[in-house]
């Protein structure tokens, strides 16, 4: 766990961020994380007091209420984080988090409510140079990310596009599309599901920000999506396979063949 100096987690208002916000690491692309958690043994103050005790600090996450849990759920705000420091120290610290979000008794995948993990992004594209990226997400939907989700996470909070240009679509729709593109720059993944499996959580992670770096790569191409396949748009490492294999993904997308 890196040394964290800021003031203790304490919990707050409905995306409360009145101590404004700190960037960790530096790089083009930068992720910050909504983390939703159910039912917390006792309250919600037994899961904020365990991250207090293993040195989580306000400088870096965010306690909060959130009016789709329940009365013992909290959701949680990272700071962005670049993605050379989420490699490099950031996947190190949330599994630590996520492992006291266990041992306080909390709930994602199996809760009675639909807890979401939204990834918040800030990327050097803009506008219709997302459509890679939201053209491969819509294609791997059903087959890959729908994988993740629990039994009660619904697809009511975020609208499949019903046109042929995403970007439009996505933008009709706002809050309740799986890409919201907010006025301050950032792009919100709302479709990601919150998990409690520590490799789960870094896959699902993982394919999110290769899709963003997809986009990049091919700014300003007239490409395909279609003709890619999930590795060349995705690049799953082994550990990524081997998570994906064990969420009943099929054998042709996992061998690169769709």
């Amino acid at each position: 766990m890196d040394k964290f100096t800021g003031s203790n987690l304490r919990l707050r208002g409905y995306h409360s961020y009145d101590g404004g916000w700190h960037t960790h690491g530096f790089g083009a692309i930068t992720v910050g994380m909504e983390m939703e958690v159910s039912a917390f043994r006792d309250s919600r103050e037994t899961a904020i007091r365990a991250l207090n005790a293993i040195g989580v600090r306000e400088d870096y996450i965010f306690a909060t209420t959130d009016g789709s849990l329940d009365d013992r759920g909290v959701e949680f705000v990272t700071h962005p984080m670049s993605l050379e420091y989420l490699e490099e120290k950031g996947f190190d610290n949330l599994k630590d988090i996520i492992a006291s979000f266990v041992e306080s008794g909390g709930s994602a995948e199996t809760a009675r409510v639909s807890c979401g993990c939204h990834h918040n992004y800030k990327a050097p594209i803009r506008g219709e140079e997302w459509n890679p990226a939201l053209a491969a997400v819509f294609r791997y939907f059903d087959p890959v990310f729908q994988k993740f989700n629990g039994s009660v996470r619904g697809e009511n909070y975020s609208r499949l596009p019903a046109s042929a240009n995403l970007y439009d679509a996505c933008r009709s729709n706002g809050k309740y599309s799986y890409f919201n593109f907010r006025d301050n720059g950032i792009v919100e993944m709302r479709f990601p599901a919150m998990t409690l499996d520590f490799a789960k959580f870094k896959t699902q992670t993982t394919l999110c920000n290769n899709v963003v770096k997809f986009a990049i790569e091919n700014k300003g191409r007239d490409i395909d999506v279609s003709e890619e396949t999930f590795h060349t748009i995705f690049k799953p490492t082994s550990d990524d396979l081997e998570v994906l294999s064990r969420l009943g993904v099929d054998h042709r997308i996992l061998s690169g063949k769709v």
